[in-house]
């Protein structure tokens, strides 16, 4: 039988107040557990003058311990 056991997903946010409400999202939901998060603010030049701005989010969620995995998760992206 094959066990999903974690996932490292690398997101694109507008800003720091959408990447703090991913993390509360993402912290409340019970189908896992958050391990790691981080935030880091991301910007592209033209110029030497900034022309956007955003927050990469690192997030690696915990589904199964890999010692004795206790449950089945098939991932899902739309």
């Amino acid at each position: 039988m094959n066990y999903l056991i974690q996932v490292t997903e690398v997101w694109r946010v507008p800003n720091n107040d959408a990447a703090d409400e991913m993390e509360e999202t993402f912290r409340n939901d019970p189908n896992y557990t958050l391990s790691k998060w981080a935030k880091a603010d991301k910007n592209r030049k033209q110029s030497g003058e900034i022309v956007e701005e955003w927050v990469q989010v690192n997030a690696t969620k915990v589904f199964n311990e890999m010692r004795s995995p206790d449950s089945y998760v098939s991932p899902s992206y739309k």
